[in-house]
């Protein structure tokens, strides 16, 4: 499994490179959606609306190369069902964080912290696959945060 790399489409995805405080730059993503069927994602999400709120989440998401989805209590909290994590076939930057974000109706603004501290953020402005680019010595996501 160490060799494989990104199992999908580069094409379908919307990448925006962001940069770090301290000058480190990364990039974030989300696939690809027309309007039709993005009201078709919020209808199927009325009536099951939750308060949102602010968390913080000890997990362990380690480079798995295909989806995890994750225990219910991790997937209400976050509002993520599932991720995958894997090394990236980008010349600069060694893995890539894929998220579904689809539990709840609401959308996070998250921030991934890797196991040497260094953190990523994407605002999710609607539901759905999101991806995040970056370059670690540790890339196991061991927390996450959302706003």
């Amino acid at each position: 499994m160490g060799d494989q790399l990104s199992p999908f489409d580069d094409s379908s995805i919307q990448w925006e490179t962001v940069t770090k405080k301290d000058g480190v730059p990364y990039k974030v993503g989300w696939k690809k959606i027309d309007c039709a069927e993005e009201e078709n994602v919020v209808a199927a999400k009325v009536g099951k609306a939750k308060a949102k709120e602010d968390f913080g989440i000890a997990v362990n998401w380690p480079v798995a190369f295909e989806w995890v989805k994750l225990s219910p209590d991790v997937a209400d909290t976050t509002g993520i069902s599932q991720y995958n994590l894997w090394k990236c076939d980008s010349v600069l930057y060694t893995y890539c964080l894929h998220i579904f974000n689809d539990v709840h109706d609401y959308h996070y603004n998250y921030v991934f912290y890797d196991e040497t501290g260094d953190d990523y953020s994407i605002n999710t402005w609607r539901n759905g696959e999101h991806y995040v680019q970056y370059s670690s010595e540790k890339p196991t996501i061991v927390f996450v945060k959302g706003s």
